[in-house]
């Protein structure tokens, strides 16, 4: 399984297995892509199984304050629907998870991801252009002392809705800095060098793309 870089939040889990979040945190990161140059890409949050990679089950989910008692539902990808809304931030509201005490702890992660859907047929500068903000992004959730230890962005994973193992119609140099596993191609651009302007034919479209991170040694 592909290793890339991705924002987590841990949090320890009490007897009753009830997770709570600020949800003036996740508010935060949320602004962060609010801003005009980053339009491309997308926060997006989920619940995963710490115990194995699996689906995290619950009993209930929802974002509650004083004024607030809000139902959260997860999309067909997993994503929570989670709202950008000042008025929860004022509010101070929390997102809570409840569990059964036999269910595996759940933990909330982000995906950083492109917002808009892809062709199947990808542009070299729209892939470098996705590069360029996924760095840009990372590094400003990251903050001015934390983005100094942040692995280089090396390139994007593109995500399909089927297992591929090869994209047949790419090039031979472009073939040669491609990885392909499950539903899941990894792009390392760093490594790209053709002088040709070739466009990427991925054979359909994809769910969205990935950073792709330098793996630490």
């Amino acid at each position: 399984m592909f290793k890339f870089f991705m924002l987590v939040l841990l949090f320890s889990v009490p007897a009753q297995a009830t997770l709570m979040i600020s949800y003036d945190s996740l508010y935060k990161k949320m602004k962060t892509l609010q801003k005009p140059e980053y339009s491309d890409l997308t926060l997006a949050f989920l619940l995963s199984n710490t115990q194995r990679n699996a689906d995290c089950h619950y009993i209930d989910l929802r974002l509650t304050s004083d004024i607030h008692n809000m139902p959260l539902y997860l999309s067909a990808n997993g994503e929570i629907s989670l709202p950008f809304d000042e008025a929860l931030k004022d509010s101070k509201a929390r997102l809570i998870l409840q569990q059964a005490d036999n269910q595996a702890r759940c933990e909330l992660t982000l995906r950083l991801r492109s917002r808009m859907p892809l062709n199947a047929t990808v542009k070299q500068q729209q892939l470098v252009h996705y590069q360029q903000q996924f760095s840009l992004v990372l590094a400003d959730l990251a903050g001015s002392v934390s983005k100094r230890w942040l692995p280089e962005v090396q390139g994007v994973i593109i995500v399909f809705a089927n297992n591929v193992t090869r994209l047949n119609s790419l090039s031979t140099d472009q073939q040669a800095v491609t990885k392909c596993q499950e539903q899941r191609c990894e792009i390392r651009l760093v490594d790209y060098n053709s002088a040709l302007d070739l466009p990427w034919l991925l054979g359909e479209k994809p769910l969205y793309l990935l950073p792709l991170m330098a793996q630490k040694h």
